[in-house]
């Protein structure tokens, strides 16, 4: 299929305006952005860009054979999938102590602090107390936990994400450059984020600002994304990247005595930094060892 631009903004379209009214009615009908109610609802509205691929396609593709790529036909690039977010983490955790001049946390103040701001009062004391009880590191039962989560039931809850961008808006752009691509299926997937961050998710503290960084963030992260989409011909492999990403990213913060939500955080400033780093290990690696070259050239 050759890049036709309106599929690319009418599927874009239709996906926020599904989403995003979705969220309107869970607003309307008195919804709150907290506990478990927050999970479930996160988690459903992580399928609105795969059940509007599906919608597009009846609809405007209906007689299209479309390249998803949904299979696990191993290679060394699901490994880089699986342990990219954590070491992402762990590098924002290095700059915030090495760089911005936080200090590490034992007694976990700053992670109490900052989840304070999204849970009841009665669920932080638990939380407090089972914390001060585990019978090893909260680092290290972060880290095996996030590796385990990411590739199940975490990379479950992204794949309806990753079938709309890195399935669906992957394979109406394809044509285009690696970096066009990646521009525009940041800068969607970024959009469509903005309910969650006006709802205090991320960016509890600055949720307008939220939404620049979220857009921001979401365009930085997109060429790995699709780096991984290319390497693996997987959208399985990349919903493992994603769903380890969301299970990593407490790793950067949990064990500062203080955190900022638009720093320190892999989604604030020390974030981008890392992930910047990454991106350009990446390119050098494509550009002077991979035989398949990626990044400067057509999906």
């Amino acid at each position: 299929m050759k890049t036709k631009t309106h599929h690319i903004v009418a599927y874009s379209l239709l996906t926020i305006l599904v989403s995003w009214s979705f969220f309107a009615l869970f607003k309307l009908f008195g919804g709150k952005w907290e506990g478990f109610q927050m999970v479930i609802i996160g988690a459903i509205y992580m399928y609105f860009p795969l059940l509007s691929a599906l919608i597009y396609k009846k609809i405007f593709l209906k007689n299209e054979k479309l390249e998803i790529a949904l299979n696990f036909k191993l290679n060394y690039y699901w490994l880089f999938a699986w342990l990219i977010m954590p070491i992402i983490a762990l590098l924002t955790f290095y700059i915030n102590i090495q760089m911005l001049g936080y200090e590490y946390s034992a007694d976990l103040t700053g992670y109490i602090n900052q989840i304070s701001k999204s849970l009841p009062q009665e669920q932080i004391k638990e939380a407090t107390k089972q914390l001060q009880n585990l019978p090893i590191g909260i680092f290290w039962i972060s880290l095996i936990s996030a590796l385990f989560s990411g590739i199940s039931i975490n990379a479950l809850a992204a794949f309806g994400e990753e079938y709309g961008w890195r399935g669906f808006l992957f394979y109406l752009l394809k044509g285009k450059s690696f970096i066009k691509a990646s521009l525009i299926i940041g800068f969607v997937w970024g959009i469509w984020h903005a309910p969650l961050i006006l709802m205090g998710h991320n960016y509890p503290d600055h949720p307008k600002w939220g939404i620049l960084m979220m857009i921001a963030f979401c365009i930085l992260l997109s060429p790995i994304f699709n780096y991984v989409r290319i390497k693996t011909n997987s959208v399985i492999g990349v919903s493992i990247l994603h769903g380890t990403l969301n299970a990593s990213a407490g790793i950067a913060i949990i064990m500062l005595n203080k955190s900022h939500d638009l720093i320190s955080g892999v989604t604030g400033l020390s974030g981008f930094l890392a992930i910047i780093i990454i991106l350009l290990l990446i390119t050098v690696y494509d550009s002077f060892i991979s035989k398949d070259k990626i990044i400067f050239h057509k999906i």
